[in-house]
């Protein structure tokens, strides 16, 4: 990486797309705008506070070098593996057919692990 900043936004101005999940942060949510210049080329993105926790969790346990399919798929080896809801203990990386998640970015119980709790940490 050649650099790289990033900017929590507490409040967004516009709406957003999420890099990692596609989803739309809308006016007003708070999320991450990230910037650098990574192998010559430059990227900007944006990402929902959760997305942004799980790709911290990621770089930090496992790799700063990433992609987006494997954060997901890292995502669902550790937590949905774990998971108390009897619907999702086949959720593995290409999700349980009784899963009715599509993504891990889906499911309310992985979006509630990573959304930071209020006064939790400041990023």
């Amino acid at each position: 990486m050649e650099f790289y900043s990033w900017e929590h936004i507490k409040s967004a101005r516009k709406p957003h797309v999420c890099e990692l999940c596609g989803g739309t942060i809308n006016v007003g949510d708070e999320y991450v705008r990230e910037n650098g210049k990574w192998n010559g080329n430059f990227f900007s993105r944006c990402l929902q506070m959760a997305c942004y926790e799980m790709e911290a969790e990621y770089c930090s346990e496992v790799d700063n070098e990433f992609t987006w399919e494997e954060i997901l798929e890292y995502v669902s080896e550790v937590y949905c593996s774990k998971c108390p809801h009897a619907i999702c203990n086949d959720y593995l990386p290409n999700h349980g057919e009784d899963c009715p998640y599509y993504s891990v970015t889906d499911c309310p119980i992985i979006i509630d692990k990573f959304t930071p709790k209020e006064n939790q940490h400041e990023i």
